[in-house]
């Protein structure tokens, strides 16, 4: 009854081309002629009743477990999420009486808790995998957010010293200014800050391998073990790139709230975060997790824009300057570390394991469709300006290179073929 459900949505499809092998023939859905064709094999049928009752969670689980196979995952993922509109609903629907679905759904509760240790628990899940691990996928860099590619033949590594440049230009940081990045990764932004501004830097996350890593790399930058409710003190500057995710829809409102409070007098603070809407491929009317996150990241849970700027003017202090989405580029970038991944495929099902290595597979294989169908990246600039009061272009960035914000910019038009 599931394989004859699902085929029956699948008759449905008005985008691309899916093909279907299972243990009763091969089915071909959509347009055969389309250049955007994935093919699905099927490995065990429980996959059917997995994708009706768990939508996306099935989709995920069942190809980290070996339930589905593909030469592409991608071009799978891609024809999925451009016919999202024909799966979301009965989906839907039908996990609304799964058991299965009500016990992911607590769960899911349960990693978004407010308190500290579960935040300390679920980035550790994220983030604690190996740092050898996360060097395969991401090169060099270590850098694990969005790059920004200058042009289309860049390198991986040339697109993120492009995105490290551009943040560091939109914070408009001085040498004397003092920065914190809240979730510092590996240390790469705060290096690079350093290095190119002089400024003093201070990088927190709540993922103990990645703090270590950047202690050793980065000497001449603090860091910290250090969840930001309990940060104290003010700077000048603060960063937030790729961290926000983990903050939670529910808690944003404290999330900016303590930003500003750390913040000095006209003071900027550059956010960046994936930015979604309700529903890809989603089963929950009220959950807006990415579709990737499944496997990757449990307690992810991205935020709209207008939960961003609604959070904002909550504080009374944070006003938007700017904004800017690079979806497109988070594509390019998930292709780049899906490349990196199956090029050290070996590598990793040897020291790590080959669940591991599917997981990341599968997660920026949907990442990758998802950045190109509707999720996007987003850079938010604020200052900390009370409102009402009299604003004039180019103040706060008096004495930075190109100190007006038009300059700063339009100084970086980075376009991808």
């Amino acid at each position: 009854m599931s394989r004859a459900l699902f085929f029956a949505l699948c008759a449905r499809l008005r985008t691309g081309c899916l093909v279907v092998r299972s243990e009763d023939g091969t089915r071909v859905f959509g347009t055969p002629a389309s250049s955007i064709r994935g093919e699905l094999r099927v490995c065990d049928e429980s996959l059917f009743r997995d994708l009706l009752a768990r939508g996306e969670w099935g989709l995920g689980w069942g190809f980290v477990h070996g339930k589905w196979e593909s030469d592409d995952p991608y071009r799978v993922a891609l024809v999925l999420v451009l016919n999202e509109n024909v799966f979301r609903a009965p989906v839907r629907r039908f996990a609304r009486l799964s058991p299965h679905m009500r016990a992911v759904h607590r769960e899911q509760s349960r990693y978004q808790r407010p308190d500290r240790g579960t935040r300390q628990r679920t980035v550790s899940a994220a983030y604690d995998v190996g740092n050898d691990f996360f060097r395969c996928v991401l090169g060099p860099s270590m850098v694990y957010t969005c790059a920004i590619w200058p042009h289309p033949d860049a390198t991986l590594e040339e697109a993120q010293q492009n995105k490290l440049r551009i943040v560091t230009e939109k914070a408009a940081i001085e040498s004397h200014h003092r920065v914190l990045e809240i979730g510092c990764g590996w240390g790469t932004l705060a290096g690079y800050i350093r290095a190119h501004t002089g400024a003093r830097v201070k990088g927190i996350a709540l993922a103990r391998e990645q703090v270590e890593y950047a202690q050793k790399h980065q000497p001449d930058c603090e860091f910290e073990y250090l969840d930001y409710e309990e940060l104290t003190g003010t700077w000048d500057r603060i960063v937030s790139i790729g961290m926000a995710e983990h903050v939670g829809r529910t808690r944003w409102d404290g999330y900016l709230r303590r930003v500003s409070e750390c913040l000095a007098p006209g003071g900027r603070f550059v956010l960046e975060t994936m930015q979604s809407y309700d529903g890809i491929l989603m089963e929950s009317p009220t959950k807006r997790w990415p579709s990737f996150a499944t496997v990757m990241m449990p307690n992810a849970d991205v935020p709209a824009m207008t939960d961003i700027v609604a959070a904002a003017l909550r504080t009374g202090t944070l006003r938007v300057l700017h904004t800017e989405t690079h979806g497109i580029h988070y594509a390019r970038t998930a292709q780049a570390w899906l490349e990196n991944l199956e090029a050290h495929h070996e590598q990793i099902a040897r020291v790590y394991s080959e669940e591991l290595y599917r997981i990341y597979r599968y997660g920026w294989s949907m990442g990758r469709a998802a950045m190109e169908t509707g999720l996007t990246n987003v850079q938010v600039v604020f200052e900390k300006v009370p409102y009402g009061s009299t604003y004039a272009l180019g103040e706060v960035t008096r004495g930075a290179a190109d100190s007006s914000a038009s300059s700063v910019f339009a100084s970086r038009r980075s376009q991808v073929a």
